[in-house]
């Protein structure tokens, strides 16, 4: 079965560990920001398949949801991922930190998660 929190948990830990070159996220704000040609190739390879997947995935466990709707929560989704490398520098400086941490990029995970979870109408899960 699908673990939502798993799978935001991976995304958070995967684009944003501290083993994650610092470079990376600059380019991929770069590659939003000011994208070159061969960045369609990278949205139809990534970000079209994973959106459909994410958007399935709502509409299987919320089925009396529009696919405009279920679409719309990928996209808040994605949102929470870009806004935490975006933001990373004044996070961190808010934070007092140097880097994320394995514990603050799980308890991110978890917030996006339940807050995903209960806003496609879901019960929020149990511990």
């Amino acid at each position: 079965m699908f673990n939502s929190k798993n799978f935001i948990k991976n995304k958070f830990t995967s684009l944003y560990s501290p083993e994650q070159p610092p470079w990376f996220t600059r380019l991929l704000s770069r590659s939003f920001a000011e994208p070159t040609a061969s960045f369609e190739e990278i949205v139809e390879k990534h970000f079209l398949p994973e959106t459909k997947a994410l958007t399935d995935i709502i509409l299987r466990f919320n089925p009396n949801m529009t696919e405009q709707k279920a679409k719309l929560w990928a996209f808040t989704i994605h949102g929470q991922h870009a806004f935490y490398g975006l933001c990373k520098v004044p996070i961190l400086m808010l934070l007092k930190k140097e880097e994320y941490d394995k514990g603050f990029l799980e308890e991110v995970a978890e917030h996006v998660a339940r807050s995903t979870i209960t806003g496609i109408g879901l019960p929020e899960p149990k511990e």
